[in-house]
């Protein structure tokens, strides 16, 4: 379970690997945090995602919430075909660029 991130202006991505749960929330949180707001779009891969629980979704939502809720700044990209069921189930595909 790791979180890496890399800005290369004006995209932050955050890489998942492993478990998108509590035990990554620390790290998630700082990777967003430390830029500020000099990212004008915010990447979500989530190829390396094994498993996805309500921590993880409530981590996406920090990250909304942190970027501003009006502002369709948030992508997630990479998803395997179980995780995608979870994030269509929480109706996430409303509220994030799923691609």
């Amino acid at each position: 379970m790791a979180i890496i991130s890399e800005f290369s202006p004006p995209i932050l991505t955050i890489r998942v690997l492993g478990g998108f749960d509590f035990n990554v929330a620390s790290e998630f949180g700082k990777a967003f945090e430390e830029h500020g707001d000099l990212p004008e779009q915010y990447v979500i891969d989530m190829m390396d995602v094994e498993s996805l629980d309500s921590s993880g979704l409530g981590l996406m939502l920090l990250l909304r919430n942190f970027v501003g809720v009006d502002k369709p700044l948030v992508q997630l990209r990479n998803i395997s075909p179980k995780v995608r069921k979870v994030l269509l189930i929480a109706h996430f595909d409303r509220i994030f660029d799923v691609k």
